[in-house]
């Protein structure tokens, strides 16, 4: 039998009570009363044994997880329509902005046979990565080690994460080529969005979930299953708590699988900053 599906949005406050009560067949109410009676001592085992709810009900819905990802633009989403979201290399091989920016500097990256042609100078990047210090191997590990779509399940103000002025990975190309990406970019005019989408839990990276390397070996599918979605009811409690008593909201992050790409039917709303500002009732 086919498992029910249930979109999961954790970015809000509300959303975060609503899609928990969805999931766990609980009310609201109770679950805040929950949160209230146990401040800062709750427990999500503890939380699922008062209610009752075993592993097979956590494990009979697939979850569609809502998140955030930040990027700046130019050409009115016309390549956003075309792929959708996609990861660092896709775009940099892709008639994106960010590619034809870079052609237009004659900035050449060949991610297939690692290369930079650059100033009429070729930086060889095909080299084993060894320490971020090195210019070289940092923007190695960005490229090819660090390169999928992120985005944000929760943060107080995700416009404050440092990308909303340029990608990025312009830090680390920027050290290589010893060259301003980011002011040039400014300079064009870009301007930033949130993008507000969801995913399959199947397309997120383990890591996400704070699933060891050791556990992902050794564990079976249906506990590496379990632990997944009890790691989203724990930081879904921890989202309200946060909210109710202390109006804040810890950093939590969103991972996808190198290979995942986000469609353009996949994504929710798109933000100017003054909309996210407003809607997620953030302050600068």
């Amino acid at each position: 039998m086919t498992n029910k599906q249930l979109v999961y949005d954790f970015t809000r406050y509300i959303e975060t009570k609503t899609s928990l009560e969805k999931y766990l067949d609980i009310n609201e109410s109770d679950i805040l009363s929950y949160i209230i009676g146990n401040k800062d001592s709750w427990d999500t085992d503890e939380f699922l044994e008062t209610f009752n709810i075993s592993d097979e009900k956590l494990l009979a819905t697939d979850l569609v997880l809502v998140s955030l990802h930040v990027t700046t633009t130019n050409d009115k989403f016309d390549s956003l329509k075309r792929y959708g979201l996609l990861n660092l290399q896709d775009v940099l091989e892709k008639d994106t902005p960010l590619k034809k920016f870079l052609d237009n500097l004659k900035i050449y990256i060949d991610v297939a046979n690692k290369k930079i042609s650059y100033n009429n100078k070729v930086y060889d990047i095909s080299k084993k990565y060894e320490d971020v210090s090195n210019p070289v191997d940092a923007f190695i590990r960005k490229l090819y080690m660090d390169y999928q779509i992120n985005s944000f399940f929760n943060y107080d103000n995700v416009l404050n994460y440092g990308v909303q002025k340029r990608p990025e990975f312009f830090i680390e190309l920027s050290k290589l080529l010893k060259v301003d990406l980011s002011n040039a970019w400014i300079q064009q005019k870009k301007e930033c969005f949130v993008i507000k989408f969801h995913t399959p839990l199947s397309n997120i990276e383990s890591y996400t979930f704070d699933i060891s390397k050791k556990d992902q070996q050794y564990l079976d599918h249906y506990q590496l299953e379990l632990l997944k979605r009890k790691w989203v009811i724990k930081n879904s409690l921890s989202k309200i708590e946060d909210d109710f008593f202390y109006s804040s909201s810890r950093e939590c992050y969103c991972y996808l699988k190198s290979n995942v790409s986000v469609p353009y039917s996949d994504i929710i709303k798109i933000y100017t900053p003054d909309e996210y500002l407003k809607e997620y009732r953030t302050e600068d």
